[in-house]
């Protein structure tokens, strides 16, 4: 299945939830991918976005660390599925010959991914069910997303590429 380069467009704010959104901008169309994330995770993804330094690792440095010590390349992250409303996510690396697949929550994959610079890739079948369910809906996926993006005002984007 084809699997479309993106991009880290920002981290907002749900106006209704006050959670975290993932924005993942397609890097050649116009589609984006709404992920919601925690807090937590929200802080490790945008503090690689502002390249912010803090006294002792974050979860995503020390794993990125240990991968480094041990000769381990990351490739390359793919929100790979998305099963009963929950994304799911894969670290591809590679260990000298050795290629291997690891699972993982997206806001997890995409913070070892602004960490170490690998691509980011997002499912094809991932764009269609997102999709699917706005056009069950009634909406567009754009449309959807610009409904949500209007409501909020300039102080809910903390963090822009």
């Amino acid at each position: 299945m084809h699997r479309i380069p993106v991009y880290v467009q920002s981290i907002t704010l749900d106006p209704d939830s006050n959670s975290p959104v993932l924005l993942l901008q397609e890097l050649n169309g116009t589609r984006t991918l709404p992920i919601w994330i925690g807090v937590m995770e929200a802080t490790a993804i945008a503090s690689e976005l502002e390249r912010l330094q803090f006294t002792r690792p974050m979860t995503h440095d020390l794993l990125v660390t240990f991968a480094q010590k041990m000769g381990i390349e990351i490739l390359e992250v793919e929100i790979s599925e998305m099963k009963n409303d929950t994304f799911y996510a894969v670290i591809t690396a590679k260990n000298h010959d050795l290629v291997s697949t690891i699972d993982a929550r997206p806001s997890d994959a995409v913070a070892v991914a602004l960490k170490t610079k690998a691509p980011i890739y997002v499912n094809e079948r991932v764009m269609r069910v997102i999709q699917l369910e706005n056009a069950l809906n009634g909406t567009s996926q754009q449309q959807n997303l610009n409904q949500v993006l209007e409501e909020l005002g300039p102080e809910h984007f903390k963090y822009k590429m």
